[in-house]
């Protein structure tokens, strides 16, 4: 029911024009304001001093925030360099102000809005509805529909994406298999000068086009298999080869990571350079090979690069620890060669997960070296020079590599030997038992001489000390227990799914684990078959299958490979990788299991559905 105006008896304060035909007016009366809607002349509502009050202070809320809207969009309009970015800022500008314009025709969104919101209070819904709610729901839409531009802007600019900003950056970017580039480029980040800004990365979350908003770029790029790059780093090499304009501005360095028994060795890291070369990058020394992950060669790459960069000269050193050994056990004593060792250490101040690595620095015996001294005819004390210090033959020799090498000096000898490569394998074990357990197998070579490490490792003894490091491997850590997870590994690349399943016997409840393993012999390769039983008992292992390629058992086991056990069972392996989303793991021999189980995958999953789990780390690998 509307009422005539009567202004004659209240003093009109202010009059806001909401249309043509409305306003609405505050008046003072009796030392109390009244806001009065005004439709046609005639008055809609009145309402008291407290609801005034109220919308008055919502008004100016609304105000401040509009500005600052305005204010913020139009500081990122001029400071961003981004086009697209741009275009998106003006239109929500553009929104914000067309909202605006249209309040005084927003009578029919007003209208159902009211009647939406009526129970929530009569006049003062009525005033928000008309003032506010139409153009702030306007504004609410555009600025959420803005939201994923400005996550994406930020997540960017972490990555070098503000050009302006980060042209005097450097770029630290690792493709690693099993940890060991990774490892280095945290390192290199540590030892930069504290006045140098950079950015650490994996290629797998590198854009080729990223490179240019860098002033130098390092590029640690490990190769596995034949000459092949880490699977996290074919997304970045398909970007670069894609890659339309010039890196002319760009100056990087390459250390290039493999393994000299590898015809491909440290092929990934050429493969890199060349095409950075390519596309008109500058490169600042030629690329740097490093044999097994050689200390000493990286600490002269490190030395060299900050002599050309101007850095300070500092060290880059791994933190090296003594561990003492509990136990050494070997698992098939009756095999007539591949003796595989079970090796547990103490896990004092050492924090793991299961996936990660083990670094060892093997060690050669005094003894060994003296004899083979004497065979020679030289004297263990003879003086010579390494590293630019003079020291004794003997010391010299043990930190370098001698198999069958032969000079005619001393100082020749050591000038031609290789220095002393850590060797990594993989943890068998979870950080809840209180131990680093490994699985080691002796290499035994053509000449039927032993391989350094494992040979140093199979003859360790309880009490005895080595020296080790911790390697993270993220990208092989195990999944939630609440994921399904298919495990498939060759010889002793099962030792880092006995950590996951050790895991999963610790959680309260677990999804399905299934393990295909192969080897040779059922009688003496069933590695830790005991506690492969305790699994399944436990019900953290649902499914466990063998194949046995040379079972001397042939009745009982078919002699068989693991890829013909993924062809025989893909009806249940897309199952679990389609349906259940499985995390499919391997680790093995790159160029034996890693090439056949690829092959089987793909042939019963498709090349397209093969290729997009492997991008979105569905099926992960750790291949040596």
């Amino acid at each position: 029911m509307t009422q005539p105006v009567v202004s004659e008896h209240h003093e009109v304060v202010k009059t806001f024009h909401l249309a043509p035909n409305a306003r609405f007016q505050i008046k003072h009366k009796d030392n109390q304001l009244w806001l009065t809607i005004v439709k046609n002349n005639e008055i809609h509502n009145q309402f008291s001093s407290r609801e005034t009050a109220a919308i008055l202070t919502l008004k100016i809320l609304y105000n401040i925030m509009l500005v600052l809207c305005l204010l913020g969009l139009t500081s990122l309009l001029l400071t961003c360099q981004r086009k697209a970015f741009k275009l998106k800022t003006l239109l929500v500008i553009s929104a914000v102000l067309f909202s605006q314009a249209l309040l005084p025709w927003s009578g029919f969104y007003s209208f159902i809005i009211t009647k939406l919101f009526w129970p929530i209070g009569g006049g003062v819904t009525y005033y928000i509805a008309t003032e506010h709610l139409f153009y702030f729901m306007v504004i609410s839409v555009a600025t959420l529909c803005y939201i994923p531009s400005l996550v994406r802007q930020y997540q960017q600019s972490l990555l070098g994406q503000a050009q302006d900003d980060n042209r005097n950056h450097s770029l630290i970017a690792y493709a690693s298999q099993s940890g060991t580039a990774a490892a280095i480029a945290k390192s290199i980040a540590k030892q930069l000068p504290s006045t140098s800004r950079y950015h650490i990365t994996c290629v797998s979350s590198l854009q080729a086009q990223q490179l240019s908003n860098y002033q130098q770029v390092l590029l640690l790029a490990s190769t596995y298999g034949d000459g092949e790059p880490p699977e996290l780093a074919r997304g970045f090499i398909s970007s670069l080869h894609q890659l339309e304009h010039s890196l002319s501005t760009v100056k990087y360095s390459v250390l290039a990571f493999g393994d000299k028994q590898y015809p491909q060795y440290c092929a990934f890291g050429h493969q890199l350079c060349a095409i950075l070369r390519e596309k008109g990058a500058q490169a600042l020394m030629p690329v740097t090979e490093i044999n097994q992950g050689n200390q000493v060669s990286i600490q002269l790459w490190w030395q060299q690069l900050t002599n050309v960069l101007g850095w300070h000269n500092s060290t880059l050193e791994k933190s090296w620890q003594q561990q003492s050994v509990i136990s050494n056990t070997c698992l098939n004593p009756h095999s007539t060669s591949r003796h595989a060792h079970h090796i547990s250490l103490m896990a004092q101040e050492h924090d793991f997960s299961p996936g990660d690595l083990v670094e060892v620095l093997p060690r050669q015996s005094a003894t060994a070296i003296e004899n083979k001294l004497l065979r020679c005819g030289w004297a263990p004390s003879t003086i010579v020079t390494h590293h630019n210090q003079s020291r004794s033959l003997l010391a010299a020799l043990q930190q370098l590599n001698w198999q069958h090498e032969q000079a005619d000096t001393p100082q020749a000898l050591v000038d031609k030997l290789p220095e002393l490569s850590a060797r990594t394998y993989s943890i068998a074990s979870c950080a809840d038992q209180g131990v680093i357990d490994l699985l080691v197998r002796q290499v035994v070579k053509a000449d039927n001489s032993v391989g350094l490490c494992s040979g140093y490792l199979a003859q360790l003894s309880a009490q005895d000390t080595l020296t080790m490091v911790i390697k993270k491997h993220h990208h092989f850590h195990p999944p939630s227990v609440q994921t399904p997870i298919i495990m498939i590994a060759a010889g002793t690349g099962l030792a880092p799914f006995i950590g996951f399943l050790e895991q999963r016997l610790r959680a309260t409840k677990c999804a399905d684990a299934w393990l295909i393993m192969g080897e040779r012999d059922a009688q003496h390769d069933n590695y830790f078959d005991q506690q492969l039983t305790c699994f399944e008992q436990q019900s953290c292992l649902h499914k466990r299958q063998h194949a046995w390629s040379q079972s001397s058992e042939s009745s009982a086991h078919k002699a068989k490979y693991v890829d013909e056990i993924i062809i025989a069972e893909q009806v249940e392996i897309r199952q679990w990788l389609l349906k259940q989303n499985a995390q499919l793991y391997l680790c093995g021999n790159a160029s034996t299991l890693g090439a056949s189980c690829d092959a089987a995958l793909a042939d019963i999953l498709g090349a397209n559905i093969f290729k997009r789990l492997k991008q979105q780390q569905q099926i992960k690998y750790d291949l040596y």
